[in-house]
């Protein structure tokens, strides 16, 4: 007998720099995400993105170091929520470095060590939640394509570049990105925009939001509902999904319900219920 499929919700975070990338995280909250809630809900599953670019509530705290440790905690915690889902846009701005005693009590408490060298909040995200975690990742990485600066205000060209008002802060995001490059070769993509300068921000983002970038969102969301089908059935101690689920072990693995579904790895897997 098979029982009613249960809703589900997943979460997925973006990060990014906030001032440069209102465009991108825009696109993403009008064109893309629709769509890819649209497909899950097929699926009975909610999708919750995660933009903390409108801030982190702290009205309540008096001093600018709570202030600012709540910012952290609440980025960090929101990663673990998200896992394995997240996405990383990166321009060229390294964006904002907290002072470097914050960063350590914040990372301490989520245990990450980290100490000594100051680091953005976004590096610190992209640490936290790709480059050095043990749980599983599915990370997708888009990198924007220098703006056409020769049409742009040298202030609209602060806004959006540190090559030359920080040429430290520039040295260290591209450090970062060959960080990303080499840990990740296969889930980072390059993307170019316009400049509108009636608007004074990017403009044709058809690139960045093509149909193959929601595809590469949604398909650990689909490898996840194939499996999810099978999990109402009660017919414990038979094998109730198999096929070629090798690309996707993490996800599974961190998103399987528990005590009563288990994967027999192998080339195919075996999800199993039990009792």
């Amino acid at each position: 007998m098979q029982a009613a499929a249960r809703w589900q919700s997943r979460a997925l975070f973006v990060s990014s720099t906030f001032e440069d990338m209102h465009a991108e995280r825009d696109h993403l909250q009008q064109f893309v995400f629709p769509e890819l809630e649209e497909r899950l809900r097929a699926h009975r599953t909610h999708l919750a993105c995660i933009d903390l670019r409108w801030g982190v509530e702290t009205m309540s705290l008096a001093d600018r170091e709570a202030k600012e440790a709540t910012v952290l905690k609440v980025c960090l915690a929101e990663i673990d929520r998200c896992r394995p889902y997240f996405i990383v846009l990166l321009g060229e701005r390294y964006g904002w470095v907290p002072p470097v005693a914050r960063v350590e009590a914040a990372t301490k408490e989520a245990g990450l060590a980290r100490e000594g060298s100051p680091c953005s909040v976004t590096e610190l995200e992209v640490e936290y939640g790709a480059l050095r975690t043990k749980q599983p990742v599915r990370p997708l990485f888009y990198f924007r394509r220098p703006l056409a600066y020769d049409r742009m205000s040298e202030q609209d060209i602060a806004r959006y570049s540190d090559k030359t008002r920080g040429p430290q802060d520039f040295q260290r995001l591209e450090a970062l990105k060959a960080r990303i490059r080499d840990r990740y070769p296969d889930r980072v993509r390059r993307y170019s925009v316009d400049w509108d300068s009636n608007k004074n921000r990017p403009t044709g983002l058809a690139e960045f939001g093509h149909r193959q970038k929601l595809d590469r969102v949604w398909m650990p969301y689909q490898t996840i509902s194939r499996v999810a089908k099978a999990f109402p059935v009660t017919h414990f101690g038979s094998i109730i999904c198999e096929g070629d689920f090798s690309n996707s072990r993490c996800l599974l693995t961190n998103t399987l319900p528990r005590p009563h579904v288990k994967c027999v790895w192998g080339p195919h897997i075996k999800v199993v219920c039990s009792d």
